[in-house]
Parts: structure tokens; sequence; C-alpha cells
């Protein structure tokens, strides 16, 4: 299932990520003080209006999400408040 680039650029900035142009690409990166590491990923600035599965699943990565959670943070049924629980839970449940 594809997202549109505008989407997810506009769903990101919503979620606290920061943007940065650089150069051919959008970076967007979520800095928080509970969070032990910073988390980017990247949007191009270029032609497609969509992307497709397999980058949906590799932002997903980039974000230390499931490719369908990615979906839910970008379509908005997961808040940006759950997505830090998310991270939140994940770092504690590694740390055990």
């Amino acid at each position: 299932m594809s997202l549109e680039t505008n989407k997810i650029r506009k769903s990101l900035k919503k979620k606290g990520f920061a943007e940065d142009v650089d150069g051919h690409h959008i970076k967007y990166v979520l800095q928080r003080e509970n969070l032990t590491d910073s988390i980017s990923t990247h949007v191009s600035h270029g032609g497609k209006k969509t992307i497709g599965k397999g980058l949906v699943g590799e932002m997903a990565k980039q974000c230390k999400l499931k490719p369908t959670q990615f979906r839910e943070l970008v379509n908005c049924t997961m808040s940006g408040d759950d997505y830090i629980k998310e991270l939140a839970d994940r770092t504690k449940k590694k740390s055990h």
C-alpha cells in the first residue's frame, strides 16, 4: 500500500519531527529528552507523489516501527504521544 509524500511530510512535522532540507531529500529528525537516540528518515523532493510498499517499509524501520504502525502514524490513527510511548516501551524491553 502506497502513501502520499505530502501526507508523510505533514504528519511527521505534526508529530514533532524537525525538517531539514538536504539536497535532493528532506530529512526528518525526532529528538526528545526521553529518547536515547534521535530518529530520522528521508523523503525525496523529487517527482514521486506517492511511495510504494518497499520504501514505506524502509521509512518504518528508520522510525523504529512496523510498516502498519508507520501507516498509522502517517494517517494520524497513532498520535505523536502514542509514538513516543511505543519507542519508550521498546527501549525498556531491550534493556531487560
